[in-house]
């Protein structure tokens, strides 16, 4: 069915257009006498005065082309950003525009620019405002390989070439342009006449080499001057019916939209709906016009085209064979009032796509060779302008769609009014599945947008839904004042119910940590307490962030039970801030439990938190929190008391013990054979034979537990041997841990 109205639709411009000869070049002739030349520096044999300009005299001499030639330098070209020198591609020399003052007589002047309007089929309406841009001069050999002409200046839509009477043979100006071409001759023996031709400056062309004699042209930038869009001439009822009936197709939960692609190039700067070239201008007021009646929202805007496709034959040669993906995706949004809108990107599945005509020669390619389970594809990316439409109704849906931000902030306006509940509603149920699109980065985070928006409803249900896709993420003391609004409004069950969903979406399978929730807390208990209710809801919203927090560090150490000590390191201070952090709101809230709650996680975890980093973490709290709040502490302070001082009664360990007391994670025979020499008290050196691959498992693993050992390979027989000795680190860390435990224990006791 989409097919068929697709066809239809095209079908019904083709026929359209039929009746029009398109036309993308427009050339013609106009007398000598009319065209009048001064350059600078001609004919001035003082070099003082080399900024004179003098009239050229026509028709022109051989001297005259040699005084030219010696003004002139080489002629530069445009890739992308870029001006580059390169003869292979061009070869020609130019007199820029700012060493020359061309004048037209106004009689040929007008003709000449009617005749163009006419012939590339503009509007009746427009102007064509001619702007000088160099004069070019081919000599004998001299050329201009295919390339297409960037905008020059804003508005510009077309390039005119004047040629100059001069005998000269070849040089043919070849346009393309699609599958059509255009050969202009400028050939010229004796005609004392002025040859032109304007194009489409987005057509592909080439100057071919000169043969014989000199080609001079001037060449012009063609801009075009805007106007009102009229549409009453462009009544297409065939077109008409065939979007009719688009529009009535079911299209699930997006909204239907219709692309078609133009036939010329664009770019951000002339895609205009006064800009558009030859037939697409009356295709696109076709459209308009039809989009009016039909109650459609028209737009233009430029798409980027992806194909990947099967290749056959060798690398050098590939051929294309079958297409396996194809992509295009929508940017740079122009409405009905040429008005540039800061949309987003969106993509426009295949079968909403009508195509003007096939895609032309590709702006990039990529070639991948056969890689064992992948390759052998060839990528083409193409760029095309394009008229999109979609129905009116489904026009808040798309504005959610292309740019949410805006549409949320002018919603959330009109919850600022009374009496406009029936009108918000009615915007979110438009918006439909576009409208829940929140932008949950905590730095630009829209929360409160959408809270305001659920409290001025007033319905239960859909708050709910409105916010359940945010995460935990974006908590932060502002969003614990619109928690406290909401829990007002619709009980603090519902709110407890919102945040369990939001806790509920795990990063990587762990409960994402609120990177700072002291400050959460203590705007939460800072609240004004404007109902009786409010101080139950907050201890309850408080208990909830509290205890998700707990739960959350408990399930991010559980992760890292088998990490390496480099790996526990890199991450030790980030956990210890959070650790500290919870105690803190712990603190204000007077959580006691949920304090020893993780104390106890932690005791039993030596691995990841010491007797050393424990007896921090307690003298940091004793200095944080009033001397009150301790209580929870004394877990602590009795377990460190406790263990430190068994540890403290061993003494100081030997200087002739050299045993490295490490559990290693990897149970492979070589880690057990590594465990066991590192046990030894009196081994301090090991040769190992062992092959390349176990080498470099062991220095992986022992790299990542830190070892205080020296590595080195002998490489002599085979397998080469790896070489383990023991440091005096090992007796030097013991020394400095067993100090700082009896500092920590002297702190400790004095409590």
């Amino acid at each position: 069915m989409q097919n068929r109205i697709r066809q239809e639709i095209f079908a019904s411009l083709a026929k359209e257009s039929s009746k029009v000869k398109e036309n993308f070049s427009s050339e013609g002739i106009f007398d000598l006498s009319d065209l009048h030349i001064e350059v600078e520096g001609l004919g001035v044999e003082d070099i003082r005065a080399s900024d004179a300009k003098r009239q050229l005299t026509l028709p022109l001499t051989p001297e005259d082309i040699q005084t030219l030639i010696s003004l002139s330098s080489k002629a530069k070209f445009g890739l992308k950003e870029k001006t580059l020198l390169d003869e292979t591609v061009r070869d020609t020399q130019e007199i820029s525009s700012d060493r020359m003052q061309v004048t037209i007589e106004e009689a040929s002047l007008t003709s000449m620019l009617t005749k163009m309007r006419h012939d590339l089929g503009l509007s009746n309406h427009v102007k064509l405002i001619p702007h000088l841009h160099n004069m070019l001069i081919y000599g004998p050999g001299q050329f201009f390989k295919e390339h297409q002409d960037s905008e020059k200046i804003e508005g510009m839509v077309a390039t005119l070439v004047i040629v100059l009477p001069f005998p000269h043979i070849g040089g043919n100006l070849v346009i393309k342009h699609n599958k059509q071409k255009e050969i202009f001759s400028s050939e010229n023996i004796g005609d004392p006449r002025v040859k032109y031709i304007s194009f489409y400056a987005d057509c592909l062309h080439r100057v071919e080499p000169v043969k014989e004699g000199y080609r001079v042209c001037l060449t012009y930038n063609l801009v075009l001057e805007s106007e009102k869009i009229t549409v009453d001439d462009y009544t297409n009822a065939s077109l008409e019916k065939a979007l009719e009936e688009y529009f009535r197709l079911e299209s699930g939960d997006s909204p239907l939209k219709l692309v078609y692609f133009l036939d010329h190039s664009y770019t951000e700067h002339s895609l205009r709906w006064d800009m558009l070239k030859g037939a697409d201008r009356k295709n696109a007021l076709s459209f308009y016009s039809a989009a009016k009646k039909l109650h459609l929202i028209p737009y233009l805007a430029l798409a980027e085209v992806h194909e990947s496709w099967t290749t056959e034959g060798d690398d050098k040669d590939p051929e294309i064979d079958e297409l396996i993906e194809n992509n295009t995706t929508l940017s740079h949004w122009v409405d009905s009032n040429n008005r540039t809108l800061p949309f987003a990107e969106c993509n426009a599945h295949l079968s909403e796509i009508v195509l003007s005509n096939p895609m032309r020669d590709p702006v990039d390619s990529d070639y991948e060779g056969w890689m064992g389970n992948y390759g052998n594809t060839m990528d083409y990316w193409y760029r095309r302008a394009a008229i999109v439409l979609w129905h009116a109704s489904n026009e808040i849906a798309m504005n959610f769609y292309l740019n949410h931000p805006q549409a949320l902030k002018d919603l959330a306006e009109l919850t600022k009014v009374g009496g406009q509940e029936k009108k918000v509603f009615e915007i979110i149920e438009k918006a439909g599945k576009y409208f829940k699109k929140p932008q949950c980065d905590p730095q630009h985070c829209n929360f409160s947008m959408f809270s305001s928006v659920s409290l001025y409803i007033k319905d239960k249900e859909t708050a709910a839904h409105i916010l359940s896709p945010f995460e935990w993420t974006v908590f932060n003391s502002e969003i614990a004042k619109d928690l406290i609004n909401l829990a007002i409004l619709y009980g603090i069950d519902w709110c407890i119910a919102l945040m369990n969903h939001w806790k509920k979406k795990k990063e990587y399978g762990h409960i994402v940590i609120l990177n700072s929730v002291t400050p959460i807390i203590g705007s939460l208990l800072a609240l004004e307490d404007s109902l009786e209710a409010n101080m139950e809801f907050k201890n309850k919203l408080s208990t909830f962030i509290l205890e998700t927090q707990v739960e959350a560090i408990i399930d991010h150490d559980k992760s890292h039970q088998r990490s390496s000590p480099i790996e526990l390191e890199k991450v030790f201070i980030k956990r210890i801030n959070h650790v500290i952090d919870f105690m803190k709101a712990c603190a204000l809230t007077k959580s006691a439990s949920l304090v020893g709650h993780l104390l106890s996680h932690m005791i039993e975890n030596p691995r990841l938190y010491s007797e050393i980093r424990l007896s921090e973490i307690f003298f940091e709290m004793r200095h944080q929190i009033p001397s009150q709040e301790l209580a929870p502490y004394k877990l602590l302070h009795d377990h460190l008391v406790k263990v430190i001082d068994q540890e403290l009664e061993k003494g100081l360990r030997s200087s002739n013990d050299w045993s490295i007391p490490v559990a290693l994670t990897c149970a492979c025979e070589y880690c057990k054979d590594l465990e066991a020499f590192l046990h030894a008290s009196t081994e301090t050196r090991k040769v190992w034979p062992v092959a390349a691959k176990v080498r470099d498992h062991l220095q992986r693993v022992i790299s990542g537990f830190m070892l205080p050992v020296n590595l080195s390979i002998e490489k002599t027989g085979s397998p080469h041997k790896l070489i383990i000795t023991k440091t005096d680190k090992v007796y030097q860390e013991a020394k400095r841990r067993f100090k700082m435990l009896t500092h920590h224990y002297q702190n400790l006791v004095k409590d």
